[in-house]
């Protein structure tokens, strides 16, 4: 009999983000790979993700909603956008690392 250490596969998540998962557009910005570090949460459209979040994500988490990342605030420079889902590296999902400055729901 194998067994498996999914301990690496598991988020931890706190309860202000476990309760805001729920029917409707969210998402949370990591500051590290695997979604790691620090979070950034946002039910609504972004013009500047704030100091302490600027150029500093690399995992992102969409609950619910399309969104717009921009590597620039105000909505400009390169975009990407993304759907639900689990991104653990942005990089692998077309978003270069620490990049995005602001954020736009596009549809929820």
């Amino acid at each position: 009999m194998k067994i498996y250490d999914i301990n690496p596969l598991c988020v931890e998540l706190s309860f202000e983000e476990a309760a805001t998962i729920k029917g409707k557009a969210q998402v949370l910005l990591r500051k590290d790979i695997d979604f790691r570090g620090e979070t950034f949460s946002a039910t609504r459209s972004r013009s500047y993700v704030g100091d302490d979040f600027n150029d500093e994500t690399s995992s992102i988490i969409i609950t619910g909603g399309t969104w717009r990342f921009y590597e620039d605030a105000n909505y400009t420079g390169s975009s990407k956008q993304l759907g639900p889902g689990y991104y653990s590296w942005v990089e692998n999902f077309g978003i270069t690392n620490d990049t995005i400055s602001s954020i736009k729901l596009i549809a929820s």
